[in-house]
Parts: C-alpha cells; structure tokens; sequence
C-alpha cells in the first residue's frame, strides 16, 4: 500500500500538482501511518474525524512545507498559493485508484 501511495505522490509531483521537492517515500510512510491511525479510531468510536484531519494534514503538510523550514505555509501567506493540496492530493490518490482497478 505504501509503494501505491508513494506512486501517486510521484505522479502529483511529475504533474506539478505538488512541489518538486516532495520526498514521495517519506510522505507515503507518514500518510499510511496517519490512515492506519485514522482507521484504527474511526472503527472504534465510528467517527471518520480523526481520518478526515490525518488526510488533510499530511497532505497539505507534505506539499507545501520544504523540510526543515519554519514559519507559515504558503498557503498561509497572502497572494496566490497552492490552494487545497490535501484535496488535490485524494483526487490524486482517487484517479490512481480508480485506473488500478
């Protein structure tokens, strides 16, 4: 499943959907875990909250903060930013997953 997810991030990236600088393996490994947990929770308090917040999270985290850097995201600063990357990044995920079927 990690491999899937990093495939896509790689595909977001390729498309410049998301920043070049991405690291598509890291933020496969922390977008599982953050699914898994997501998961984990929402079976047992059936609420989908915690998955929702991990998804949008870590996308937006992923795809618009360079490593070590400090301070707000660009889509926090004024001007034209990046949008909605956690959005784009599941319409991503969705059309992979649909074309893998």
């Amino acid at each position: 499943m990690q491999e899937r997810i990093g495939e896509g991030i790689r595909t977001l990236r390729d498309r410049e959907l998301i920043p070049a600088f991405v690291d598509a393996d890291r933020n496969a490994a922390a977008l599982l875990a953050g699914i898994q947990g997501g998961v984990s929770i929402m079976m047992s308090t059936g609420s989908s909250a915690h998955l929702r917040a991990a998804l949008d999270t870590g996308s937006t985290s992923s795809a618009t903060r360079r490593p070590g850097r400090t301070g707000p995201r660009p889509a926090e600063l004024p001007g034209p930013g990046l949008g909605r990357p956690g959005a784009r990044l599941r319409r991503g995920l969705r059309s992979l997953r649909r074309r893998s079927r």
